[in-house]
């Protein structure tokens, strides 16, 4: 069976990393029914132990994905469905995420230090074990978002310390002799991952 490099896959020819390695070669999934096999091996695909640094990838869609111990740092992730993708035990710090829908997304234990999201539909996402020391969060629903056992130390919302939001409230709700709700300590969380040096 001979495989034909995408032309979505585009190698950017200043890469050493990639004209010195193997094209990437995409292989299909296991077998379908015979009257699907044709299909599934369109449609699914699985890349392990390869190079693709420095690759574009234009018009893909990634819906439903599964990442596992993938090097994404510093990627570019412009209009992008990732929705439903799993990425575990992955790098993707200091990427970039811009007009993309996460929706549904599950990261758990990923590096995602100084990553950026602009524009990202993240409803229903999980995230779990994950480092978000240095990121920035704009133009994002948060509604309906819970939040446990973080460090929440240097955090901000609109400018305001959220430590110091949640002493006040803690104040607050002492001097009208409420208790406060669990998980309202301004220390972080005994499941709290420090922020990496």
């Amino acid at each position: 069976m001979t495989v034909n490099r995408s032309p979505i896959m585009e190698n950017k020819p200043d890469s050493p990393a990639l004209t010195d390695s193997p094209v990437p070669v995409p292989v299909p999934a296991p077998s379908a029914p015979a009257a699907d096999a044709a299909a599934s091996a369109e449609s699914k695909h699985a890349f392990q132990h390869t190079c693709m640094g420095g690759a574009t990838f234009r018009d893909v869609g990634l819906n439903d994905a599964v990442f596992h111990d993938v090097g994404l740092n510093n990627a570019r992730l412009d209009d992008v469905g990732m929705r439903d993708a799993v990425i575990h035990f992955s790098d993707l710090s200091g990427t970039l995420f811009d007009d993309a829908c996460l929706q549904g997304a599950t990261f758990s234990n990923v590096n995602m230090q100084g990553v950026k999201f602009n524009d990202i539909n993240l409803s229903g996402a999980s995230f779990i074990n994950i480092n978000l020391s240095g990121a920035s969060l704009s133009d994002i629903n948060l509604s309906g978002v819970a939040i446990t056992d973080a460090c929440l130390e240097g955090m901000t919302i609109n400018g305001i310390l959220v430590t110091d939001l949640l002493k006040a409230h803690k104040a607050a709700a002492s001097a009208q002799g409420t208790p406060p709700p669990a998980g309202t300590d301004a220390a972080p969380g005994p499941g709290a991952v420090s922020p990496a040096a």
